[in-house]
């Protein structure tokens, strides 16, 4: 179902950016914009993995036609915004058809993406990128980027090309780096991580650890990820990663805040936090009360 937005400008810019490709991005990014949308925040996903997109076939956001200089609305699915690079191919032709495009289009199309598509007011917008340093990613900071998440498999060679990801976040984009995640940490014997490698190197946190199941695997094929369909064991994987996302851009908030503001984002009657979280009314009353001195009153 595609719904139309309004016209406020993005907020919060999140770019899920990788070394290599194969390590998880999609899933990460989707599964981060799930987590974040079920805590009541405006939510945005967008693919910009123009050689290799595959959100739009994992979410089954469809195909749209395109007029010259047209607004587009991302497609809502419970709430949250998606748009894909596939949902303007016909069907069919994202999955064989080669996608050669020189680094000046590539500039175009990404700039296209941002300028055209109408996402309304978002409190994030988590951008899935191809893998590398190349000009996807780099349009996309021009485009704008407040902050990256790194995402990695396990080994040593995994490491490597994130190492010079980290240094061209810091020394040319001079982007924060909210964390690192690490994918499928559990199919190894131990010997060595990747992420514990670049905390230390570097002094990065790691957000979490995802293990990589069949579940997972299967619910992206099955086009089950989705808001009203992901089941609670997989969409609890994500958690920490919208966690982190909340405390970078809204840092000194404590989880206790954050949680009153999710759950009067939803629409839940204070009476009902106040049951929910275990504290009493007035307690409740306190706990917006910070909310506001600390600048968040249009959330509380």
């Amino acid at each position: 179902m595609v719904e139309a937005v309004g016209t406020a400008p993005k907020r919060n810019v999140i770019a899920v950016i990788s070394g290599k490709g194969g390590v998880g991005k999609t899933t990460l990014s989707l599964g981060a914009a799930l987590a974040l949308n079920s805590m009541g925040n405006q939510t945005g996903l967008m693919d910009l993995d123009i050689e290799s997109s595959s959100l739009g076939d994992a979410m089954n956001l469809g195909y749209h036609t395109l007029s010259m200089g047209e607004k587009i609305n991302p497609v809502d699915i419970a709430g949250l915004k998606a748009a894909s690079l596939s949902m303007f191919l016909p069907d069919g032709e994202m999955v064989d058809t080669p996608t050669l495009v020189d680094e000046e289009r590539v500039g175009m199309i990404v700039t296209q993406m941002f300028d055209s598509i109408d996402w309304g007011d978002l409190d994030y917008l988590i951008v899935d990128t191809p893998p590398g340093t190349g000009p996807e990613l780099r349009s996309l900071v021009r485009n704008g980027v407040d902050a990256l998440i790194l995402v990695t498999a396990t080994q040593r060679l995994s490491e490597m090309p994130v190492r010079r990801l980290v240094r061209m976040a810091r020394e040319e984009f001079f982007l924060p780096i909210i964390g690192v995640i690490s994918n499928n940490p559990y199919n190894t014997d131990g010997s060595y991580s990747s992420a514990d490698a670049l905390s230390e190197r570097y002094g990065l946190p790691i957000i979490t650890e995802i293990p990589w199941t069949r579940d997972i695997a299967t619910a992206m094929d099955d086009q089950v990820m989705l808001p009203e369909t992901i089941s609670s064991s997989l969409a609890e994987l994500f958690q920490p990663v919208a966690e982190a996302i909340e405390g970078h851009f809204m840092p000194g908030v404590t989880s206790r805040v954050r949680e009153v503001i999710r759950l009067t984002n939803q629409g839940i009657p204070r009476k009902e936090i106040a049951a929910e979280m275990g504290v009493s009314y007035g307690r409740i009353g306190q706990l917006l009360g910070q909310a506001r001195k600390q600048g968040l009153l249009e959330k509380a």
